[in-house]
């Protein structure tokens, strides 16, 4: 029998950014898109809204990589490296 695929979704879903999910397969993780979405005026102070990373802190060890899909006007240099600095600090950095 196959292997089940499981898959959770992190941030995205019902809003425009925080776009981020894993693909979980024999216990490993790949983490899918790390999107930002940028703050709005009732955010003083907040540079960058980031997916909740609460489920890959508590399975750092178990993650294997993380898949960029694309990339926007919006997204900057910055921004990207922002999220993936964000993650936990148990994880590799490219």
């Amino acid at each position: 029998m196959p292997e089940v695929v499981r898959i959770s979704f992190l941030g995205g879903l019902g809003e425009i950014g925080r776009n981020c999910a894993v693909v979980e397969q024999a216990g490993r993780l790949v983490v899918l898109d790390c999107g930002v979405m940028f703050p709005n005026p009732e955010m003083p102070g907040v540079d960058l809204v980031l997916p909740d990373f609460t489920f890959l802190r508590e399975r750092a060890e178990d993650v294997d990589g993380i898949v960029l899909t694309h990339g926007t006007r919006t997204m900057s240099e910055r921004s990207l490296i922002s999220c993936v600095t964000s993650m936990p600090r148990s994880m590799a950095r490219p």
